[in-house]
This record gives structure tokens, C-alpha cells and sequence, in this order.
């Protein structure tokens, strides 16, 4: 509720499955809220798929992002980063550990901010990010948080803690790049609403798509 942009991550792997109706609803019904959809993973799947979903997705009238979060500590790479979907989601770049997508992403949320960011002080934004367990929100967070080493004494020890464990974040966390950009990392959303066999069937899908650990399910 405090978020003035909500970036909903998506796995490119999955990205109808992996996108919250409610989460998109209540963003819509607010006023002056904005919804980005972050297709993530984007290494992971062919580069006519990923460019095709992209087309897909921005048809809805949203603005969508690719994005390749860094891994083994990568910062992202301006060379590789130019905002161009064609360099996201180029062959040569999906097995290098630096993040892709981070400079467009970073360019959106500072438009925002100039249009008139929140409203508790003029140009500063507050965004949120949300997305079903395992589709990398806290991957994505440290991805921007490493971008802006050395703008931001304080972004490496408040970048939030990634995990392979579906469901790892627990509690909100603020993650401050700088003085105008504070991002807000959420726990995993598990769309589960049913009840019998219909429950059962979307228990089911969560599992296989690595949305819930299976440890914290019941006998029921």
C-alpha cells in the first residue's frame, strides 16, 4: 500500500502462470499507482520465446521490462545494459553472471520519479516488488542494489538475501538505493483461493513450478 510503483516479477519461464491477478487488480484500483511488469529469467528460455512473451505482455497496455538478474555477484553491465530488449535477451550474454535489463529498469522508475514520484516528498518513489515464490524479486533487488555500488554506501548490507527456498522472504524489507529510490522486497504471493480439488490441483501446480516448499505443506 505504501508503494507508488509495484514492479511485478514474472518467470519467463512461466509467465502467465506466475501473474497475480488480485496483485494487478488492487494495483489498478489505486489511484496514481503504477504496475511494471519484469519479465525475469529471461536466460532461461529460447530468445524468440522471451521476445514473444514480451510482445505478449505489453499488448495489455503495461509497461514490461526483460531482465537476467546477476548471479555469483555480478554487477550489471552498461555495455550489455542499453535498455534494448535485442541485448537482454542475446544468446552471447545469457551465461555471464552479470545482470541484464537493470539500466532500463533504473530509466523507467527515474521517468516516474520525474513525473511527480510519492507523495510524501516531491520526486522520491517508494516501489514495491512482488511476485509469486522463486520468480526472483530478491534476485532482481540485489541485481539494482549491486548497480549502485558506490552511489549508496549502504546498498550492499541492505540488499536483500537471495535463497533457492520458495517462499525465503518473510517479512517486508526496505532496500534504499538512494535518497529518492527506496525499494520495498515483499513475500512471495501464492494464489490459493479454492478449496477441495480445486485446491489440490493448484497446491499441485505451485509444486511443480517450485512456488511453495514442500516441507511447509500439511497432510491435508
Amino acid at each position: 500500500e505504501a508503494s507508488d510503483v509495484v514492479l511485478e516479477v514474472l518467470d519467463a519461464r512461466d509467465p502467465a502462470g506466475s501473474r497475480s491477478s488480485r496483485v494487478e487488480s488492487a494495483v489498478r484500483r489505486a489511484p496514481g499507482k503504477r504496475l511494471v511488469l519484469v519479465l525475469n529469467k529471461v536466460d532461461l528460455v529460447p530468445r524468440e520465446i522471451a521476445t514473444r512473451w514480451l510482445d505478449v505482455l505489453r499488448s495489455t497496455g503495461l509497461a514490461v521490462v526483460a531482465f537476467k538478474a546477476s548471479t555469483k555477484g555480478g554487477v550489471a553491465q552498461s555495455a550489455l545494459d542499453s535498455a534494448k530488449d535485442a541485448a537482454v535477451v542475446d544468446e552471447g550474454a545469457m551465461g555471464r553472471s552479470t545482470a541484464l535489463g537493470v539500466d532500463g529498469l533504473l530509466q523507467l522508475l527515474k521517468n516516474y520519479s520525474r513525473d511527480g514520484g510519492g507523495s510524501a516528498r516531491p520526486g522520491a518513489l517508494v516501489v514495491g516488488v512482488v511476485g509469486f515464490p522463486n520468480a526472483g524479486k530478491s534476485s532482481v533487488i540485489r541485481s539494482l542494489t549491486n548497480s549502485r555500488r558506490g552511489a549508496d554506501h549502504g546498498a550492499k548490507d541492505s540488499a536483500a538475501t537471495v535463497s533457492a527456498t520458495p517462499g525465503f522472504t518473510k517479512a517486508l524489507r526496505e532496500v534504499r538505493l538512494d535518497a529518492k529510490l527506496t525499494l520495498i522486497d515483499s513475500p512471495g504471493v501464492v494464489g490459493v483461493t479454492s478449496s477441495g480439488d480445486t485446491r489440490s490441483a493448484q497446491l499441485a501446480s505451485l509444486l511443480v513450478r517450485g512456488c511453495v516448499d514442500p516441507a511447509e505443506l500439511g497432510d491435508d
